[in-house]
């Protein structure tokens, strides 16, 4: 669980209830709300408030900080595909996997696979079409020849289906007119005027 929350630059958290059992065998109930989690680097810090429930409710306020490398993402990784092992249709779970292996760089792949397994579930998921456009282009920055384009090729096609869904999002056209730039550098002939005009476009 810490694992997944370091993973994050910031979360917020509201009224998250929890259960335990202490040292002694007592059973308790607390409340965690308004709790804030940020991660710089190896620097973690929690602040925000809990409601221990008891014959007499005790609200507390919380300020822990902690430094350490951001989790072993390979071990994040590998409880991430064991819950996909018991249930392969998470799309959440798919995406958190995606962006534990794309922090392991030589494990682009993998995260291009986990967000495409995610899209296979939900492709009406515009952030994920997103993800997947950025992950294919970053991957275009380690090929070389055909496989460089079909990067690029597979970032254009991601970055295109998002706009599909949500044609709003400015990033998103400039991302992709910077993938067709690219192909234009990479292809030749009518299909250079192609990747130019598609570029245009996306500009416009």
């Amino acid at each position: 669980m810490m694992g997944w929350l370091s993973l994050h630059p910031r979360l917020i958290l509201n009224d998250i209830d929890i259960r335990y059992q202490g040292l002694n065998g007592n059973k308790r109930n607390v409340t965690l709300y308004n709790l804030s989690l940020t991660n710089s680097n190896n620097k973690h810090t929690i602040l925000g408030k809990a409601i221990l429930h008891q014959q007499l409710p005790t609200e507390v306020n919380l300020a822990i900080q902690w430094l350490g490398q951001v989790t072993d993402l390979q071990n994040a990784a590998y409880a991430y595909n064991r819950s996909l092992a018991i249930d392969p249709t998470q799309t959440a779970v798919w995406v958190s996997l995606a962006s534990v292996e794309s922090k392991l760089v030589p494990n682009l792949q993998d995260a291009a696979y986990a967000y495409n397994q995610a899209l296979a579930i939900d492709p009406a998921q515009t952030a994920i079409w997103v993800s997947l456009g950025l992950v294919e282009s970053e991957l275009a920055n380690l090929d070389v020849g055909p496989q460089q384009v079909t990067d690029l090729q597979t970032s254009a096609y991601a970055y295109s289906r998002a706009l599909e869904l949500d044609s709003s999002q400015t990033g998103v056209w400039i991302s992709v007119g910077l993938v067709d730039l690219r192909l234009a550098d990479l292809d030749t002939g009518p299909q250079q005027v192609t990747d130019l005009q598609n570029a245009a476009y996306a500009y416009a």
